[in-house]
């Protein structure tokens, strides 16, 4: 078996240390596996798992697909990811290409409880890394208030002074002076671009200022002298940000005066009206398909995948969305229908939403918290065992060291010492992994649970990137069967990561999945 370790750490607040307290734990725990072998490590350093654009992770997925490894082992499952709907995924490929993902702490295996409780751990460790970043933002925004510099590269035109606060640089600042003027003069921007390549203007971190980064400079309203902090949109689901996008009024600091004026703010009027006649359009935003990666034809087992019909450029057409056998579409071998994709989609929102009864919810709480308990209690009990073996074998070690020192040295002696001392750091590092894992697993309170699982109730009411979220965390899959004669068209069998806790008797009526007509 070809094993590979992955290790990360998100910031520079965490250490190397880190990293290498990761690679022994999982060096230790791949020696201990029969005929597994140690192939190669992937080491994403800053980088944070909430985004999947961390470049030896990517790295690591592609050399996945191209089957140089069989399994990769990791520290923790926030190691892998802190994005219930990218883990999901990435899980997916893995699975594809026959590769498996193991975690060191979390002993999970692949029956369907440790599928239902691998979600959960998922989703806390999503809430852990949101919550981290609310209380990093109570901080900024106190930094805000008081309108200094809140980290990374201040704008073009200024300096950040001892202070904290913004000061003016008079050669950049002279630069974004000319930038404005001539635009409101109708100079373009390749033009505006050469005239700072010309005269040795370069952006903050050292590089030319591209036309393409015009826009931002033209459209930053702190150059007016208002000090303006949390503006840009929140990352979307994919970890990435849309810097044009801002936040809701109620939510940006804006502060007249704040911070040294360069342009007027008539000036900026003049530039963002030219800006906006300007515009040749708006970006149509799009929709996810729900089911997209979950989706199956029952029968040739191939994905079903999104398409639309009909010319989106057209006025008087909307375009129809639907589900293509994948199959039928690359070979022509399949002859299952398309499906409409609002209609499937409620049907598997509508299936999804009638789960979570007050029953259900109920005893699943308790099956997971009781699990957690005894998941908790095993880290507490396997360290009091290694506490044991530790200080038996260091007596054991620190009676031979006495013997060699007595004068009673051989070659028998010295190769049990070292027997002892590398057993010793074994269980060392394993009592470090447990502590470690002892400080950071959050506590599962039944309440935290319930209001995970009530996402289901409200899913119909919800955003469709949400809605997206919470099908691939409760999705295992999809199947769309040609119905029988006489009855309805097709018929849709839904599995879910919770059908192994959803058995009681008066759940029946779940069991079977709703037909599709």
């Amino acid at each position: 078996m070809r094993a590979v370790i992955y290790a990360r750490y998100s910031s520079s607040l965490q250490r190397e240390e880190s990293i290498e307290a990761q690679l022994r734990a999982c060096t230790d725990f791949i020696a201990k596996q029969n005929n597994w072998v140690l192939t190669g490590t992937y080491i994403d350093r800053a980088f944070s798992a909430r985004s999947d654009q961390r470049p030896e992770f990517q790295n690591m997925i592609n050399d996945a697909k191209r089957q140089k490894f069989d399994t990769i082992v990791i520290h923790k499952l926030d190691r892998f990811s802190r994005d219930r709907y990218d883990h999901a995924f990435y899980k997916r490929e893995l699975r594809q290409a026959g590769v498996s993902l193991v975690s060191v702490l979390e002993h999970l295996d692949n029956s369907p409880e440790s599928v239902v409780l691998e979600s959960v751990l998922e989703g806390f460790s999503e809430y852990y890394s949101k919550n981290l970043g609310r209380e990093v933002m109570k901080g900024l925004r106190e930094t805000a208030l008081s309108c200094r510099h809140t980290g990374g590269v201040p704008p073009l035109g200024y300096d950040v002074g001892p202070d904290g606060k913004y000061i003016i640089n008079e050669k950049e600042a002279n630069a974004i002076r000319y930038v404005f003027t001539a635009y409101i003069n109708s100079v373009g921007y390749t033009e505006i671009a050469d005239w700072l390549k010309i005269n040795n203007i370069n952006g903050k971190r050292g590089k030319i200022i591209a036309k393409n980064s015009l826009h931002d400079i033209l459209s930053n309203e702190k150059y007016t002298g208002t000090y303006i902090y949390n503006r840009s949109a929140a990352k979307d689901a994919f970890g990435k940000r849309n810097g044009h996008e801002n936040k809701k009024d109620e939510q940006i600091i804006r502060i007249e005066g704040g911070m040294p004026q360069i342009i007027s703010h008539e000036i900026f009027e003049k530039a963002m009206m030219k800006m906006q006649n300007n515009k040749s359009g708006k970006n149509r935003a799009k929709e996810p398909y729900l089911l997209s990666g979950l989706l199956f034809c029952g029968k040739c087992e191939g994905a079903y995948v999104g398409s639309s019909r009909g010319n989106p450029r057209t006025a008087t057409e909307t375009p129809k969305k639907y589900y293509e056998c994948s199959t039928k579409k690359r070979t022509k071998e399949c002859d299952a229908d398309s499906v409409n994709r609002d209609e499937i989609e409620n049907i598997v929102l509508n299936y999804l939403e009638s789960l979570m009864t007050k029953d259900t919810i109920t005893d699943i709480t308790e099956w997971i918290s009781e699990n957690a308990k005894i998941y908790i209690k095993s880290a507490a009990e396997e360290e009091k065992q290694i506490k044991k073996e530790l200080a038996s074998i260091t007596k054991d070690a620190n009676k031979l060291l006495d013997k060699i020192l007595d004068g009673f040295d051989s070659p028998l002696a010295r190769q049990r010492l070292e027997d002892a001392e590398a057993k010793k750091l074994q269980l060392e590092v394993r009592l470090t992994d447990i502590q470690i894992r002892a400080a950071s697993t959050p506590e599962i309170s039944k309440e935290g649970i319930k209001n995970y699982l009530s996402q289901l109730k409200g899913i119909k009411s919800k955003d469709r990137q949400t809605q997206s979220n919470i099908i691939h965390q409760f999705i295992e899959r999809v199947y769309i069967y040609p119905g029988a004669p006489g009855g309805p068209s097709k018929e849709v069998k839904i599995k879910t990561k919770l059908d192994s806790l959803l058995t009681r008797e008066d759940r029946n009526g779940h069991a079977p999945s709703p037909p599709y007509r």
